[in-house]
């Protein structure tokens, strides 16, 4: 099949949706405008069904008939091995090498021996 035939068909889907999600919009902005003043909630929900019905035939064409996109590749960054969720070596961060070296090692508290419980 043509892929012009699946645009237009995209297209016209498209078109009937909006047709539909304005004619909501003027029933509910403009309620003095339709003759018919009882049915609103009824009308609101048909039309309401009607876009749903364009956008899911949309999304079947698209999904089904159009060629995706190959997403572009963003190239490596030179010198940094990618790393899938690992640790951040030192090697590999300036930051993480320089926080390390600003910080000074802590000394251990003392502990004073437990004195012996007489029986």
């Amino acid at each position: 099949m043509s892929k012009s035939f699946i645009e237009a068909a995209i297209l016209q889907l498209r078109g009937k949706g909006i047709e539909h999600l304005a004619a909501i919009e003027n029933l509910i902005t403009n309620p003095v405008g339709v003759a018919d003043h009882t049915g609103h909630v009824g009308d609101i929900m048909d039309h309401a069904r009607k876009a749903a019905e364009c956008d899911e035939a949309v999304k079947v064409l698209q999904r089904y008939f159009v060629p995706r996109q190959p997403q572009p590749q963003l190239p490596p960054t030179p010198g940094v091995p990618p790393r899938p969720g690992g640790p951040v070596l030192p090697s590999q961060s300036p930051t993480m090498r320089k926080a390390m070296a600003v910080q000074a090692p802590q000394p251990e508290p003392k502990r004073r021996p437990r004195k012996k419980k007489e029986d």
